[in-house]
């Protein structure tokens, strides 16, 4: 697998995508001129992983602050997933791009739902490719989420996490939705 920044071009193409609309319901998806004036800023990137004819497998978007990334979006397309191509693709962006960054990101937090089986099989999916369960958990427009987190700098409390992560949101959505539509705390269990 080839993995790749992704030009605005090819970031739109992913993002309309019939896979990419599925995968992510209309309330999961941000406008795509909010997503291009964030790449257009440099707090916005796009990863694909592509096969040797250039067909694309895996895409990964990401808003970044300073040297933090949130993970926005990971997918493999639908002809491609349970062959390992997801696991693949993250290990390469580890090891490649982001090997020198920090990256968080989120997954829903289990809440004794139907749900639930998936969101457990997602968090092992993130474990097994070396993230970890931090202390710090969100809210974000109705959802609750767990936070994990890759290659964090020595000595990141979870407060410093909490405060970084809503500095990631408030470049996402800005000040003024992040106050209303945001919640970043510190897990006590």
């Amino acid at each position: 697998m080839n993995v790749r920044e992704m030009t605005p071009r090819q970031a739109y193409e992913a993002y309309c995508a019939d896979a990419f609309v599925q995968a992510f319901p209309p309330a999961e998806r941000r406008p795509w001129r909010s997503i291009l004036s964030l790449i257009r800023m440099g707090a916005y990137v796009c990863y694909g992983g592509y096969d040797e004819q250039g067909t694309l497998l895996c895409c990964a978007f990401f808003v970044r602050a300073q040297e933090f990334y949130l993970m926005d979006y990971l997918m493999t397309m639908p002809a491609q997933r349970s062959r390992g191509l997801g696991s693949c693709f993250l290990q390469k962006l580890l090891d490649g791009p982001f090997a020198q960054r920090s990256i968080v990101g989120e997954v829903e937090t289990p809440d004794g739902g139907a749900e639930d089986e998936l969101r457990r099989r997602r968090l092992a999916f993130y474990e097994r490719n070396r993230f970890c369960q931090t202390g710090v958990r969100s809210w974000l427009y109705g959802v609750d989420y767990r936070i994990i987190a890759w290659n964090l700098p020595v000595g990141t409390d979870d407060a410093s996490l909490a405060a970084k992560l809503t500095q990631l949101y408030t470049v996402l959505i800005g000040e003024e939705r992040c106050a209303q539509w945001v919640r970043v705390w510190q897990d006590p269990a």
